[in-house]
């Protein structure tokens, strides 16, 4: 996805994509951990996602500016910062619900 600004979410369609998919938690690596990153991380965050951010999947150009931005994202957007070797796909089906789900239809059934 091509993205203009630092966050994956502005001026992109991400968010229809992913309500359309019935995505429930994202996880998001990158360069500029602190500035990319950290601004997808809170933009998901603000439209109810849960977030998962392994730490050794993000840099930035500093030790110090990595650090910070990975304590930003696991105290102010409640995101899982464990290492990807933590990760899999059984825990990342239940983390904050399943991933993604079928789309659920518009109609009722009735009885």
């Amino acid at each position: 996805m091509l993205k203009p600004k630092h966050s994956g979410f502005f001026s992109t369609t991400l968010d229809v994509l992913l309500a359309r998919l019935g995505v429930k938690t994202v996880i998001i690596t990158g360069m500029a951990a602190n500035i990319c990153v950290l601004f997808t991380a809170n933009d998901a965050y603000m439209r109810n996602l849960d977030v998962i951010v392994p730490s050794d999947c993000a840099a930035s150009n500093t030790k110090e500016l990595n650090d910070y931005a990975l304590d930003q994202m696991r105290t102010v957007v409640k995101a899982n910062i464990e290492s990807s070797d933590t990760l899999n796909n059984d825990r990342l089906m239940t983390f904050g619900g399943a991933m993604a789900s079928e789309p659920q239809s518009d109609t009722k059934t009735q009885k």
